[in-house]
């Protein structure tokens, strides 16, 4: 089967460059599935991919937040490398801290990773709600997705016709477009996912406030 690499990746760089046309100048935050490696983001080696989104993200003026590490971003049977990137614009430099990728078990090739953000250093957004931790286990995955898709259907009056999760983002990116207040869109989803996450998954008991 062939592959059109430089097609590719111009269709990632073309999804990236409408969603920082969309935020018109706020600061934007993508953390993504790359699939490029580059020596710029701690990896092993750099390749092509990861040569041409290098030239992009600094076209663009936006900074990789990763930060070197014990672990990687994506542990696979074929090796591990660090093609998952945290990246943000010059408007959010002094608004995110504490990378790191996370020890926890995420029940996929590719790791967690945790970050904090805020209005500068020491500063942290504070939910009324304490943190909840819930026990996921690889099995319940489909269920979760499942449900997720019911909610989306539901609540959103969205079909999705091929029945699975691949074109969520598609999807939800046009009812970001056209719904004008994106806050009340973001709010709306976490509920759903918060909701689909209840009905899936045993819940580990509160932790602490953040």
């Amino acid at each position: 089967m062939y592959f059109d690499l430089n097609q590719q990746i111009e269709n990632d760089l073309n999804k990236i460059e409408a969603i920082i046309q969309h935020a018109k100048g706020a600061g934007v935050l993508l953390t993504m599935d790359s699939n490029s490696r580059s020596t710029s983001w701690h990896d092993s080696l750099t390749n092509a991919r990861g040569r041409l989104l290098e030239e992009f993200l600094i076209s663009k003026q936006l900074h990789i937040m990763n930060e070197e590490s014990t672990f990687t971003t994506f542990r696979g049977s074929r090796g591990s490398s660090n093609i998952d990137l945290t990246v943000i614009s010059n408007q959010l430099l002094r608004a995110v801290e504490e990378w790191e990728i996370s020890e926890q078990e995420s029940c996929s090739d590719h790791s967690i990773i945790k970050f904090a953000t805020g209005q500068g250093k020491g500063h942290r957004i504070k939910l009324d709600s304490q943190e909840v931790r819930y026990i996921v286990k690889r099995e319940y995955v489909d269920i979760f997705q499942g449900n997720l898709l019911q909610l989306l259907e539901e609540k959103l009056s969205m079909t999705n016709k091929e029945g699975g999760t691949e074109d969520l983002d598609g999807i939800l990116s046009k009812r970001a477009h056209e719904k004008p207040d994106i806050e009340e869109s973001i709010e709306e989803f976490h509920e759903m996912l918060k909701t689909a996450c209840d009905k899936s998954f045993r819940k580990n008991g509160p932790q602490k406030k953040y």
